[in-house]
């Protein structure tokens, strides 16, 4: 019944869809987006195929913006439609069926499908206020090399819990010492 609820209001137009990250139509710059669009297709050559990973000068413009936070990121950055695009590349291209994907309880519906689409085992780990408890964390041993960690630490959905800078830190020293690779989601970058 929950379920069937939420898909209705999904649909709902009257309501502003939080879940999505999607601006409301009256603060969404539409004509400034229109503009930009216009401008990078001026720019373009070809309609081909492009890079492999991506425009090229979008792949720059946000190297150039990473390494204002720290992320040094020189072009290796492979440019996709969404979030869910991005799960199911790492899922097939850098995991083997049956690897454990380790994720906040609960997690992003549709994360969820992704995983478990591609033969993904998914161990859910506990939240709190802070977030996700990082304690919780242990990689069984036959998993090592075939296990990662999914979180979203800013704005978590469905909770809206933005995990503490020390929760952050304990969750970095854990990945570290059981050598377990993490996958941020982070839909809401400033």
């Amino acid at each position: 019944m929950t379920v069937q609820e939420i898909n209705q209001a999904d649909s709902n137009t009257n309501l502003i869809q939080l879940s999505k990250g999607e601006l409301s139509k009256e603060i969404f710059p539409l004509e400034r987006m229109k503009y930009v669009i216009r401008k990078v297709s001026e720019k373009i050559d070809t309609f081909g195929y492009e890079e492999p990973k991506g425009f090229l000068p979008l792949r720059k413009a946000l190297s150039d913006y990473l390494r204002t936070m720290g992320i040094h990121a020189p072009l290796s950055i492979l440019t996709v439609s969404g979030a869910l695009q991005a799960l199911q590349l790492i899922s097939v291209g850098l995991l083997h069926k049956g690897s454990t994907v380790f994720l906040e309880t609960p997690s992003y519906l549709y994360s969820l499908h992704v995983f478990q689409s591609a033969g993904m085992k998914l161990s859910g780990l506990p939240i709190d206020e802070h977030g996700l408890l990082s304690k919780s964390i242990s990689v069984p041993k036959n998993q090592h090399g075939r296990a990662i960690l999914y979180s979203i630490p800013c704005f978590h959905n469905p909770t809206g819990i933005l995990m503490s800078e020390k929760r952050r830190q304990e969750l970095i020293q854990v990945c570290e010492k059981e050598q377990l690779p993490i996958i941020e989601d982070e839909p809401m970058i400033p």
